[in-house]
């Protein structure tokens, strides 16, 4: 196998450091060239911090929007320069190399968009995905419980079909900026029998879902310097109105796809199905 760059490869790189060259002093210049902690600064420097530093990065992954820069691995038609592994690896050394700010939606950028690219509808792809490049709204994602870490199958936060909605009760934790996100896609049971019957893998299914609903309590967790960038999520069924947005639709035997969310692949040969959003959990269009 040859592991030399291409002519292609060393364009890539070229263009990216011409870009940084002309693009991140400048930025450096108006948002500093650290970004904020609370480790020290009193009471409520943690949250002050961390409300500057993702400011600082939704400022910046507009930039790289601008340039066609943000999601690199998106389809051009969405922004994107369907960047070849190579490209990204060069893009991780060009941004290292610089010290380049995060983003402000890594999530978005790096997972949920390129699932919502492969398995959205038309529809959900216009409603999400510019939200997520342009950084107008954050996401967060929500797989990990108090029973379900490194076997994530375990996991027992339920959505329990009811009429054309789901009612959600449980607790997710470790949940990166869950208090700072305007969406969040979770992995949620729609089999509630499943572990019991010896299925854990059946009956889970990825939900997009509207942080702003009543039901859904973030419980920042503060981390050893002061910062809160993780959360323990709550969600309480009898705080959870219907809206008029349209009907859910959910699968048992999803986990291949709940799997494929943490590498931002789909599993081999696999059809395109459609990405479920809860009637309950999903605000109309507009609003």
């Amino acid at each position: 196998m040859d592991f030399a760059y291409t002519a292609d490869d060393l364009a890539f790189r070229e263009e990216l450091r011409a870009w940084l060259d002309e693009h991140l002093p400048k930025f450096l210049a108006e948002w500093g060239a650290e970004e904020d902690s609370g480790a020290e600064g009193g009471e409520g420097a943690g949250r002050r911090g961390i409300a500057r530093t993702q400011a600082r990065r939704r400022e910046w992954q507009r930039r790289l929007h601008e340039g066609r820069w943000a999601a690199i691995n998106w389809p051009a038609s969405w922004g994107g320069r369907e960047a070849t592994p190579t490209q990204n690896l060069i893009y991780s050394e060009e941004m290292a190399r610089v010290r380049a700010p995060g983003i402000f939606n890594a999530n978005g950028i790096w997972q949920i968009g390129p699932m919502i690219i492969r398995w959205g509808t038309p529809e959900q792809q216009e409603r999400w995905l510019p939200g997520i490049l342009d950084a107008d709204e954050h996401w967060c994602q929500g797989f990990t419980e108090p029973e379900a870490g490194s076997d994530l199958a375990n996991l027992r936060t339920t959505a329990v079909r009811d009429g054309d909605a789901y009612v959600v009760n449980g607790q997710k934790i470790w949940i990166t900026t869950a208090h700072l996100a305007r969406w969040g896609l979770f992995l949620l049971r729609t089999d509630p029998t499943a572990i019991e019957r010896g299925a854990k893998h059946e009956g889970i299914t990825a939900f997009v879902v509207d942080m702003e609903t009543p039901g859904i309590e973030c419980r920042p967790i503060k981390d050893i310097v002061g910062d809160e960038m993780f959360d323990e999520v709550f969600f309480t069924e009898r705080a959870c109105p219907p809206t008029a947005d349209s009907a859910a639709r959910a699968r048992a035997g999803r986990w291949p796809w709940a799997r494929s969310a943490t590498s931002g692949s789909a599993p081999p040969g696999s059809p395109s199905p459609w990405l479920p959003t809860s009637r309950r959990w999903s605000r109309p269009p507009g609003r």
